[in-house]
């Protein structure tokens, strides 16, 4: 095999690093990545990777020899690219292939197309929102009505192509749903709940994962980086909510009522099921393989019912950091049995434990000038959000984890 030269491996690095990012690694993952690949293609470089771009510089003899930067757009969690180009790094680091080969098949992985269009990605929304709206305890028209308003929230985000429409969709689909929830709550079936419903709903665009992912950079002192996504994260649940509370002074002034009966409480075969229509609803809406189903939904059952357990006896926060922690480690056991990235098992997971709905709900109170419920319910949110990922921290120290991913 030919030894790669310097510019064949820094543009496989740059390349690797931003198909990381583009694919749903954090931005600690992904510095951790490449500076172990770089490492053992005997490269001595400093990398930065932002929400929107990573800076290289690489060193040969304490001289600087080549600076790059790539700029990039937030990416879409795609974990059956993130596991290709996974593998690639490993084939390239077992020297099973040549740098530029690598690099060849990376770019190829680029240009696949996605495992499920965009018609499946809408199913998937409804999946998720029929599930959550069961786990906050609606009846099954309530999940059901949730469901058909989640597909057009899908359809409209992956068909909206005018960009001035596009930066406030949340608000605008978070209106119309809220709008359209109360609205037939009031006139036509009184037994539905529709907070239940519009929640649910919207739920794939509160950016829970994103807030978890930015106080975890922000807990490995990628700073930049993490109060960029914190303060992204924090936009869209302003527009989410600035959305809902405009429905409301709507159907207000229309003079439409509404009243929350009381929720309902699954069993745990019905728990069982609805975490499994989950697992497939997040199998497809992270585009992740068939194959790892079965690990998926193994992941979401156990999290949920290790933190549905834990908030019997305990705290919020306890609860948050025992689940993260189970969750870190069995996905961490999982990466070591399958040599495959945690992250395959663990983002899919914790989609059920990330406290965005509490930020959703601490805005609204904002907004209803309610400082205090507001204020509450924020340091909810942010006591969550941290216990969660010291939680998966403590689940890596439990299991150590073989692979940066």
């Amino acid at each position: 095999m030919k030894p790669a030269n310097l510019k064949q491996k820094i543009s496989f690095l740059m390349l690797m690093g931003t198909s990381l990012h583009r694919y749903g690694a954090s931005s600690d993952r992904v510095e951790k990545a490449l500076v172990l690949t770089a490492n053992i293609l005997g490269i001595s470089g400093d990398f930065f990777s932002t929400p929107t771009g990573i800076f290289a510089c690489f060193k040969v003899n304490n001289q600087i020899e080549e600076t790059r930067l790539k700029r990039l757009d937030v990416g879409k969690v795609n974990l059956s690219k993130l596991l290709l180009v996974d593998q690639v790094v490993d084939d390239v680091l077992d020297q099973k292939i040549g740098v530029h080969k690598g690099s060849a098949r990376i770019q190829k992985i680029i240009n696949y197309n996605p495992l499920y269009g965009s018609h499946l990605v809408n199913i998937s929304y409804v999946l998720i929102a029929f599930c959550i709206s069961l786990y906050l305890g609606g009846n099954i028209y309530d999940a059901l009505i949730s469901g058909f308003f989640s597909f057009f929230v899908g359809f409209f985000a992956n068909t909206v192509k005018l960009e001035r429409v596009s930066s406030i969709y949340e608000a605008i689909a978070s209106f119309v749903v809220t709008f359209l929830s109360i609205y037939i709550c009031s006139n036509f079936d009184m037994t539905l709940h529709p907070q239940i419903i519009s929640l649910s709903a919207i739920i794939t665009l509160i950016p829970g994962l994103m807030l978890t992912m930015a106080v975890g950079e922000l807990a490995s002192n990628n700073l930049t980086s993490g109060t960029a996504r914190l303060l992204g994260s924090i936009m869209i649940l302003l527009k989410i909510t600035f959305g809902v509370y405009l429905a409301h002074i709507f159907t207000s002034k229309l003079g439409l009522t509404i009243t929350e009966p009381r929720t309902n409480e699954l069993s745990i075969i019905q728990y069982i099921f609805a975490l499994l229509l989950s697992a497939l609803g997040f199998m497809i809406n992270f585009q992740a393989r068939k194959q790892e189903y079965l690990w998926i939904a193994l992941g979401c059952i156990l999290t949920f019912f290790c933190s549905l357990y834990m908030n019997h006896i305990s705290t919020n926060a306890i609860a948050a950091f025992t689940s993260g922690s189970f969750i870190a480690a069995f996905s961490n056991i999982f990466s070591r049995v399958t040599k495959k990235p945690a992250l395959t098992i663990l983002l899919p997971s914790l989609i059920l434990l990330v406290p965005g709905s509490v930020g959703f709900k601490g805005i609204e109170f904002m907004f209803n000038e309610n400082p205090i419920e507001g204020i509450n319910e924020l340091s909810k949110m942010i006591i969550v959000a941290v216990a969660l990922v010291s939680g998966t921290f403590f689940g890596s120290i439990l299991i150590n984890p073989k692979r940066t991913l």
